[in-house]
């Protein structure tokens, strides 16, 4: 809203005056206001409503004797293009009232900050007969309402407010007349500045809260750019309450700052917060705004209502909860880092790594989703990893030396590969879709605790150790892997048959397992085999169709539980193991079932089994 007040020299009270004729159209983000304060008097107050109208000019206003013309022509806001105050009769007038020496004229911008203020004198009165005409004493006031000094004018033409007073950003202004003077002000203007500068100021550390620690000496508020980009290294110590600013930086200088918040939540309107290089942001609070980082944030207690896009290093801690309560967008050039005894709890709805991210003798836990690009990785030792919400891994996840735990249902993109070298033993206690690689490098063992299937390959000489399940994936698919191999007592297999083709890959149509290199397959636990219609529809098994399941140098054991698909009653399954081959087989059975059992061992059939 947009106004022009008055005050005068008459009794208390406020009189709101209509508009005679609708004014002009001001942006609705400024609002004007001018005081006409008489020293020592009651004041009233006459407000006219600029707001939503047209361009016209009001009808004349009294006001203590005081003829008083406000015309607001249309154009930019910022502009009043005439506004004359009468002083000596003048304009429209039959007073004779003037502004003597302790009268003040002010003019207040009271939803935003005013820069480039100009006012223009034309019509001028003169009460001292001193040959200056117009003279008066101009005083501006900052965002805080602090003077900024004055400067004195004499006779007509622009008097340049800002210019005066170091273009420092102004809230108000004031107008006394010298010597009984009066001026008439033609013309103002100005623009609105929504925002301006403030650095810390201070060689040391210090609080954000104390206003001598900044230049323009003011604790940041909502029209406030902070930087803190010190020549040496210092802490600021964040605000206890919340606090808005325009936008912040955090580093840039010669020396490190550090930005440790203090409980509150600092809003950047602009939405725009950037830590330089050798900036750093930790502590217990927030940041209300998106954070493009080039130095680091060290976990503590941050939380960020918004995307941390990191370019810089995003560290694990020892303090408090290491927490950091954000979406992450690690770059390229981004890096995670939790090192030995270190914790990280990134704590958002969606992750995204194209960066590196270290987890050495540390725990990382990440809470929503994670998305590791092709270009990214994920490198672990002696680590305990957590994927709350699951890992989408297009790119390389690395594990060597130690023990290593992995938390989180992962699924493994065609360019994704997870990798155990060096001797590491990995353990998964959740679902994995393997499309890509899982390589077990020789001497490090890899155990599956969840579910695994996927069309991906098991690569390395190391050993896979199956206790959750195993289903060759694509359904139905046959599934390769240089590994030794072992299904636990635990682990349930699940075989797929749609038809007798044995192919590579998806061109199968029944699942299967080659280990190959020469490497051993342990079997134990549960089979399930189950017939399924991907291949032909309603797909039922005949005799004489044979099933080459599991192939390897060397299998050992036998599951301790089989299910196999009805037949026809006509039909039986036989199972055949010869140590390198695991097969089923559809045979006609006339006999009955016993003396089927009875022959079949009479007979030396002692590898094979009908069930």
């Amino acid at each position: 809203m947009n106004h022009l007040l008055v005050c005068g020299s008459v009794g208390a009270g406020v009189t709101r005056v209509a508009a005679a004729r609708p004014f002009s159209v001001w942006s609705s983000a400024l609002a004007f206001v001018a005081f006409l304060c008489l020293a020592g008097r009651p004041a009233a107050a006459v407000t006219i409503d600029f707001s939503g109208l047209p361009t016209e000019q009001t009808a004349l206003l009294q006001v203590a004797g005081a003829d008083i013309t406000a015309t607001a022509a249309n154009g930019a806001p910022g502009l009043v293009s005439v506004l004359n105050f009468n002083g000596l009769g003048v304009v429209g007038g039959g007073s004779d009232f003037f502004l003597g020496s302790t009268e003040v004229l002010r003019f207040e911008f009271t939803s935003f900050l005013a820069g480039d203020v100009i006012y223009r004198t034309n019509n001028i009165g003169n009460g001292d007969g001193d040959g200056f005409l117009g003279e008066a004493r101009v005083e501006a006031f900052d965002f805080l309402g602090g003077s900024l000094g004055t400067f004195d004018t004499n006779g007509l033409g622009d008097k340049a407010v800002s210019a005066a007073f170091g273009n420092l950003p102004i809230r108000s202004f004031t107008i006394s007349p010298l010597d009984n003077d009066s001026q008439i002000i033609a013309e103002l203007s100005f623009n609105e500045i929504t925002s301006f500068d403030v650095r810390w100021d201070r060689p040391d550390s210090g609080s954000w809260s104390s206003a001598s620690n900044w230049f323009p000496e003011t604790v940041p508020f909502e029209f406030s750019n902070v930087f803190i980009d010190p020549v040496a290294s210092v802490t600021v110590d964040g605000p206890a309450t919340a606090t808005d600013v325009n936008s912040l930086q955090i580093g840039g200088g010669l020396g490190t700052a550090t930005l440790d918040l203090g409980g509150a939540v600092i809003t950047a309107l602009s939405r725009n917060v950037t830590i330089a290089a050798n900036g750093v942001l930790t502590g217990d609070g927030g940041i209300d705004a998106n954070v493009e980082n080039h130095g680091e944030i060290v976990a503590e207690n941050v939380t960020v209502l918004g995307t941390i896009t990191n370019h810089g290093i995003v560290r694990g801690g020892t303090v408090g909860a290491a927490k950091i309560a954000a979406d992450l967008e690690n770059a390229a050039d981004g890096e995670v880092r939790v090192g030995n005894g270190e914790r990280l709890l990134l704590d958002g709805a969606a992750h995204t790594n194209a960066g590196r991210i270290e987890v050495i003798a540390g725990e990382a836990e990440f809470r929503g989703s994670m998305t590791n690009s092709p270009d990214g990785e994920i490198v672990a030792r002696n680590a305990t990893l957590r994927f709350d919400n699951g890992l989408a891994n297009a790119g390389q996840v690395f594990f060597s030396f130690g023990t290593s735990d992995v938390f989180g249902d992962i699924t493994n993109t065609p360019t994704g590969s997870l990798i155990n070298s060096g001797g590491g033993n990995v353990t998964f206690y959740d679902d994995i879709v393997n499309n890509g690689e899982v390589r077990t490098s020789s001497g490090a063992q890899s155990v599956f605790f969840g579910g695994y299937t996927g069309t991906g390959a098991l690569t390395g000489a190391g050993s896979s150790f199956f206790e959750g399940g195993f289903s060759p994936g694509a359904s139905p698919f046959l599934a390769t892997a240089s590994t030794d191999v072992s299904f636990g007592f635990t682990n349930v297999t699940l075989i797929e048959l749609a038809g007798t083709t044995r192919a590579a890959g998806a061109a199968s149509e029944y699942d299967g397992l080659d280990v190959t290199g020469g490497k051993i397959l342990s079997l134990d636990g549960t089979l399930n085999v189950v017939l399924i219609d991907d291949v032909a529809p309603g797909y039922m098994p005949q005799a004489g169709d044979s099933f080459l399941i599991f192939t390897a140098a060397s299998i050992l054991g036998d599951f301790h539980t089989v299910n196999l698909p009805t037949l026809a009653a006509d039909l039986n399954w036989l199972i055949g193991n010869d140590g390198r081959s695991y097969s089923l087989s559809v045979v006609a059975v006339p006999l009955p079932g016993g003396l089927w059992l009875l022959l079949s061992a009479l007979g030396g059939l002692l590898l094979r089994r009908r069930v």
